[in-house]
Parts: C-alpha cells; structure tokens; sequence
C-alpha cells in the first residue's frame, strides 16, 4: 500500500467536504420543516379530543420505528402511493421530517406545560386575550425552555442525515466509503467523515448553549440550567 503526499490527499478531503452538504440541507430542513409543523401541532396536542389522542398515539409510533425502516417506507409506500416522482434528496427531508415533527411536538408540549399556569392567569388578568396571553407570554418562556432540547433534535438529524446513503446520497460518508476504495485507507476515511459531521452537531450545540444564556431568564430554571453549561 503505497503512501499518499499531502497534496494528493486534499482532493479527497474536499471531496467530503462536498459531501457533507447533503447532510446540513437534509437535517436543516427537517428540522426547520418540523418545527414549523410541531408548532401547528402542538396546542393541538394538549387537547382532550378523540382526534389529538390518536394523533398522540399516531407520533409515539413513530418515534419508535428505526429511522432507516421510516426512510425505505417514505421512499418506496408514500412517495408511490402519492403518485410522486421517486427523489432520493426530497424523500430524506421527507421520513426526517415526520420523523422530527413527532419529537419536536412532545418536545414543545413539555415546554408549554413546564410554564406554570400562573403566568397565563396573570396575562388574562391584565387584559389580554387567551391567544395574546399565549403568544406573547407563555410561548417565549416556553421557546427559552425548549432550546436545549430542539438543538439536540438537530443534532441528532445530523447523524441520522447519514442513513440517506441507503438511498444512494453522496454524503459525507458515502464519499468517504469512495475515497476508501481508492486509496485503500478505510478507517481512516470513515473517522475524517464522522469527525466533520461531529463538528457541525458541535457547532449547533454550542450554539444553543449561547443562545440559552443570552435568553434565559433570571431567577427561572432556564436560568440556572445556562449556569450549568458555563
């Protein structure tokens, strides 16, 4: 196995560099995607009604089927069955997004009950209506309280991004498992690839740590979990 110069090697690093796109746009949009439905979702959730119960019942299925098993389903039932053109990218951002919608839901659920009633008594009490009251009091407090968990749902999509190469996505890993083949360094390629894509998910973390202590609130248990993370 012959050894490889610097300059030989970078060509194949940009490579997977290239490739880890596909990653960022598959859980970015999944995730953003999600989130845009889980807060249609989410009062909806908090309802008694028959059809909220089985929509409950509907997501913890879903959170319970392997991501992969959600991925062929979307790729090879739905996609079929809505009479849509087969596209590996679109049916990716497709299964994670129902897949993350049913976290981020429970996620924006816990969220809006850890508010105690109180707050919202106060804004009625002031004048507000219920729907002000909820979007201007308790729908901030809960954002604050759900940051750190959303995040580690984008983190997560992060790394279920490379289950796309069942599909034939030419990530990060997948262009890794190339690069293997042609120069006959498979460790080594495989870690290059998965320590890009840790990098971003730390990145996103990091973030979300910053972000959590600039917006939590003194005196409140957001507050005292952004002094944990100093």
């Amino acid at each position: 196995m012959r050894r490889f110069a610097m300059q030989e090697l970078l060509p194949y690093v940009a490579l997977i560099l290239a490739g880890l796109q596909y990653n960022l746009v598959i859980a970015l949009s999944a995730f953003l995607a999600g989130l845009a439905a889980s807060f249609a979702l989410s009062a909806f959730s908090l309802s008694l009604s028959l059809v909220a119960k089985l929509t409950a019942v509907l997501f913890r299925v879903i959170r319970g089927v392997p991501p992969l098993v959600l991925l062929a389903a979307t790729y090879w039932l739905l996609f079929p069955a809505l009479r849509l053109q087969p596209d590996a990218l679109l049916a990716c951002i497709a299964a994670f997004t129902i897949r993350t919608t049913a976290f981020q839901v429970q996620i924006l659920r816990a969220a809006v009950l850890s508010v105690e009633r109180g707050q919202l008594e106060a804004a009625l009490s002031l004048g507000l209506r219920e729907r002000e009251a909820l979007l201007h009091v308790v729908l901030p407090q809960s954002l604050r309280a759900a940051l750190p968990a959303l995040f580690n749902e984008l983190s997560s999509l992060l790394k279920e991004s490379t289950l796309g190469i069942a599909l034939g996505i030419l990530d990060a890993i997948a262009r890794a498992r190339y690069v293997s083949i042609a120069t006959g360094y498979s460790l080594v390629w495989m870690l290059v690839a998965g320590l890009l894509v840790y990098a971003v998910s730390w990145v996103a973390l990091r973030f979300s740590r910053i972000l959590h202590r600039k917006l939590a609130v003194p005196g409140t248990l957001g507050a005292g979990v952004a002094e944990l993370w100093r």
